[in-house]
């Protein structure tokens, strides 16, 4: 920036201004100075290392996460052919991998609607969660019970999984007569 026409300014108006220009001067250095030893700490021995290590576990986590979506793949092609084909097998997908599910048999429904029909809305979700829970084949219960626990909302998704399967059942069930 040039020189400024001061010409009029008074003594007091002189002396603020130029105050306020060193003040300026001084914050602007400090800003370098902050970013310079931001810079250096980013490339301190300790940060570069930790920086290392979170890209390793990320790794570590997506490695993980493609080897239990390829084990689920597995369960739920063999579950189609056990369990009569895709519309008796869900794959829910969740950002961990993902899980197999089973339709329910006309039995279990029958018996989770009766043990269902005299109870409160809380007990009637026990039940509901338990019938999913039943019809679960991937991943094993321990690994599916932790899932649940970080996920909760992961329930929703899986009782609409399961309601998509029960439709399916008693529409099938209905063409059989």
């Amino acid at each position: 920036m040039g020189k400024i026409d001061m010409t009029g300014w008074t003594p007091e108006q002189i002396k603020d201004y130029e105050a306020a220009s060193a003040d300026a001067a001084s914050a602007e250095s400090a800003l370098l100075d902050a970013f310079e030893a931001r810079r250096a700490a980013e490339a301190a021995p300790a940060h570069l290392i930790a920086a290392k290590r979170a890209e390793a576990a990320a790794a570590r986590a997506e490695v993980s996460r493609l080897a239990q979506e390829a084990q689920a793949e597995i369960v739920y092609e063999k579950a189609c052919v056990e369990y009569g084909g895709s519309s008796r097998v869900a794959i829910v997908r969740h950002v961990e991998g993902a899980i197999v599910m089973r339709a329910m048999t006309a039995r279990e429904i029958d018996e989770q609607a009766s043990r269902g029909a005299e109870l409160k809305v809380s007990d009637r979700e026990a039940i509901g969660r338990e019938g999913i829970r039943g019809t679960v084949l991937y991943p094993p219960g321990p690994t599916f019970d932790d899932l649940l626990e970080r996920y909760h909302g992961l329930w929703g998704t899986l009782a609409e999984a399961r309601d998509a399967l029960v439709s399916g059942l008693r529409a099938d069930l209905s063409k059989k007569g």
